[in-house]
């Protein structure tokens, strides 16, 4: 199997992205995608603005989903960060697959 996770920062050029925005988030579009299952952690992101070259800090929430890694599971992913992308104004959603070996 394969664990993706995606780490989604809380800062947009139109402010914070808030708890309901979040939620809001999370409903229409992790739970249908990610039907099997996700969790949802609180993270202290700091990455390279690439535009400054400076350092950011801010809130984010990193997502864990384990899956078989299907081509519908892929798309399904795109399809979430695309959309966070768009809907929060982000540069970028990073994604980190790793294979496990998982067992429900």
């Amino acid at each position: 199997m394969t664990e993706t996770a995606l780490y989604f920062g809380l800062s947009s050029p139109n402010g914070p992205v808030s708890d309901a925005d979040w939620q809001g988030f999370r409903d229409v579009m992790l739970v249908p995608a990610f039907s099997e299952g996700f969790t949802v952690i609180d993270g202290d992101g700091f990455w390279s603005n690439p535009d400054t070259n400076h350092a950011v800090s801010e809130p984010s929430k990193v997502v864990i989903h384990v899956h078989e890694r299907r081509k519908t599971d892929n798309e399904a992913i795109s399809q979430v960060i695309d959309a966070y992308k768009t809907e929060f104004q982000q540069l970028s959603v990073l994604r980190v697959d790793t294979p496990v070996c998982a067992e429900f």
